[in-house]
This record gives structure tokens, C-alpha cells and sequence, in this order.
């Protein structure tokens, strides 16, 4: 019996590209999936959106609670053994979900899969493919590398033994879940198309982040050196991943023209690790927080997601 797979779609705000979502879901050609959305106290039309799928999809609404505390609700009120959630603005692509499945139950070792994902825009037009790189905790750490987004699958066991998603991040809990869970074992790079991820006005990934939330990085990396059963070999990265988290909050205060913030967090990191002035990583990340990039429009070749910022941070 083929295992059953849990798809939760937090929405919130979206509702012009949150039916393209569920659609997405819909046409699926697994034949096991339990989707349920979550109206996470939208102030838009996402309601009747949803309303207009009558019976077909479950949903609710409530009051906002953030992501985090949505997927770990839903997820609780799911059925089956592997859990996947898509944003309310991206798209599963055609086949997505039997693939994954297929790659997890040929490999009962992995604790998840995730595949490349196209950036798309406002119109559903293909801007880009990313080929995402293999992800692991040491990458993640020593990189800053981000973790796998639209249409990675794992195994519910892995979020129960891990607690779940943390309901005070808000910004960042996609890289605390997956540095926590990669301490357990290992997700593999399927070499395929699984998601649509879009970008548009909206879009939570370039909104300028207020202070609590740009520090979110710090907190994360700090947090994860606290704990006890950090392996030996990963704690000569401290240092590194601590002052690049910092450069990170560093970007995002560069992003909303904050430049005392940006100096205050661009000195602790040098305390940190002062060769860290030297990265050519700390440095792609503050060109990035300055807007020096190329459009997503002008970027139609494969490129690695990688620490330059390629994709959802």
C-alpha cells in the first residue's frame, strides 16, 4: 500500500494565486493525498475563494497565528505518513507528489526528498529553473545556505521527534525545522521539476523585515549550538555560521535602509569572526541587501540555489 501523504497550505493574504495552489494539489495523480488549507486570518477574499470549492477541499478559518503554528495545526488534523506543505502562492507541478513518494519508499533511510522548482511571476510565466544543490546540516551551517521550500516531502516521524515547527519564528522557521531534522538523518535531491515557486509585489521572501524578525537568523544558529547533541564535527563551524547569520540580518536591515542596524550587525559578526570580512559568501549577501542583483526576469539560466540569495530566505 502506497503511503499516505499530508498536504497543508497555510494561506494568508493570497488570495489571488491561492486556487492555482490548490488546483495544483487537485491534479495530482497520487491517489493518496489529504489537502487541507488554512485561512490563517486573512483580511482578503481568500475566504471565498475557498468557499468556492464547496466540498471538494477542507478547509477553516481562524485568527492569524503564522506560519509555523498553521502547518503544525494542520498537520495535527491530517492523515498520513508523509507531510508536505506548499506555500499559498507557489504550484505543485504535474507528477510532483508521486515522484517523492516513489523516492521515499525506494529508500526507507531518508527522512525526506526535495527536487528543483521553477521561479514563476504574477501570470504563472516561467522566469527561471533552480537546480537545488544536496542539502545537508554542515552546508546549511557553514553556507547559510538555504533549506528546501515548494514541494519538499518528509516523514511526519521526523516532525513529531523534532517538536514540530517553532511558533515564535516567524521569519526563518523553515531553517530551524530543517537544521534540527538533518540531525537525524538525511534528505535527497531528486534530480526533477516538483514546484512553481512565484514571485510577485507580495512576496514575503523580498518585503523588508522588521528588526525582531531580521535577527531571527541570529537566534536560530545561536540556538542550535546550544543544544547538547550538536555533533563534534560540526562545532568548529560555530563561529563561521554564527557571524554569517549576522550578516544575514545585516542584509535584511540593508534592505529596509536601516544602516545603523546594518553596522551594529555587520560588527558583531566581525567580533565573531573577523576573517568573516573576507567571505565572498558575507559579501554576495551584502551586495544582495544593496539591490545589487539581476532581475528574476533577466536570470532564465540553471544556477545552483546556493547562499547568494537565489530563492525564498
Amino acid at each position: 500500500m502506497s503511503a499516505g501523504v499530508a498536504v497543508v497550505i497555510p494561506a494568508f493574504n493570497h488570495a489571488a494565486y491561492l486556487a492555482a495552489a490548490i488546483d495544483s494539489v487537485l491534479a495530482q495523480d497520487y491517489p493518496d493525498i489529504d489537502l487541507l488549507v488554512i485561512d490563517d486570518g486573512s483580511t482578503d477574499d481568500t475566504r471565498r475563494v475557498l468557499e468556492r470549492y464547496g466540498a471538494s477541499v477542507r478547509w477553516f478559518s481562524r485568527g492569524n497565528r503564522g506560519q509555523s503554528a498553521t502547518l503544525n495545526e494542520g498537520w495535527t488534523k491530517t492523515r498520513g505518513e508523509l507531510l508536505l506543505y506548499l506555500g499559498d502562492d507557489d504550484v505543485l507541478l504535474p507528477g510532483a507528489v508521486a515522484t517523492a513518494v516513489a523516492a521515499m519508499e525506494a529508500d526507507a533511510s531518508l527522512i525526506g526528498v526535495y527536487g528543483d522548482y521553477v521561479i514563476i511571476d504574477e501570470q504563472s510565466r516561467t522566469l527561471r529553473r533552480v537546480r537545488m544543490p544536496d542539502v545537508d546540516v554542515r552546508h546549511m551551517l557553514r553556507d547559510f545556505m538555504t533549506p528546501p521550500a515548494a514541494g519538499a516531502l518528509f516523514r511526519r516521524t521526523v516532525w513529531e521527534a523534532v517538536g514540530g515547527w517553532d511558533e515564535s519564528l516567524r521569519q526563518v522557521p523553515d531553517r530551524d525545522f530543517y537544521q534540527r531534522a538533518l540531525l537525524i538523518g538525511r534528505m535527497a535531491r531528486l534530480d526533477a521539476l516538483l514546484a512553481a515557486f512565484r514571485v510577485h509585489a507580495e512576496s514575503q521572501t523580498f518585503k523588508p523585515r522588521d528588526s525582531s524578525r531580521a535577527a531571527e537568523p541570529i537566534l536560530v544558529v545561536d540556538r542550535f549550538f546550544e543544544r547538547p547533541d550538536v555533533p563534534a564535527d560540526l562545532r568548529p563551524l560555530q563561529s563561521r555560521a554564527k557571524a554569517l547569520a549576522r550578516v544575514v540580518a545585516a542584509r535584511h536591515d540593508l534592505r529596509r535602509r536601516d544602516w545603523p542596524a546594518a553596522l551594529r550587525h555587520m560588527a558583531a559578526a566581525l567580533s565573531v569572526q573577523p576573517r568573516i570580512a573576507v567571505s565572498p559568501t558575507a559579501w554576495r549577501f551584502i551586495a544582495n541587501g544593496l539591490g545589487v542583483r539581476r532581475s528574476w526576469a533577466s536570470r532564465n539560466e540553471d544556477a545552483d540555489r546556493n547562499s547568494q540569495g537565489a530563492g525564498p530566505s
